[in-house]
């Protein structure tokens, strides 16, 4: 199965945080059907015991950008905290740009749409430290 969203994040984001992010950023989306969204998350879907992949020279030949440029890819969600921990890294940092590259149409692997949406945490009545 293809998926249709990228997730760029940091390691740092807490686990429950991910998931929390991810089910309000697929009901957001898809209301009802959210349950059928499909991720892809470096942290589950590569091998982090073996990362040869990510020693490719063309950079758009990595995980990351295949996932990105595939046809059934809708966007990247990033998922973020309140210092933006996500875009001090510079894989994420690639993965926002060939996004926005993608979204705004300068890129050869042209998309009829191709979407960057961002999710956080954010405090509520109920918890005072996010979710």
């Amino acid at each position: 199965q293809q998926p249709k969203w990228m997730v760029s994040h940091a390691w740092s984001t807490p686990l429950r945080y991910t998931v929390r992010m991810l089910e309000a950023h697929s009901l957001s989306r898809y209301g009802a059907c959210w349950r059928s969204t499909l991720y892809w998350c470096c942290t589950l879907a590569n091998n982090q015991h073996n990362l040869h992949e990510l020693s490719e020279p063309a950079l758009l030949r990595t995980p990351f950008a295949r996932v990105l440029l595939s046809p059934q890819c809708e966007g990247m969600v990033l998922l973020s905290d309140e210092p933006v921990t996500p875009l001090m890294r510079a894989w994420c940092v690639l993965e926002a740009y060939i996004t926005e590259l993608l979204r705004s149409g300068h890129m050869a692997h042209q998309k009829a749409l191709h979407l960057f949406d961002i999710a956080c945490p954010v405090a509520s009545k109920k918890t005072l430290n996010g979710f």
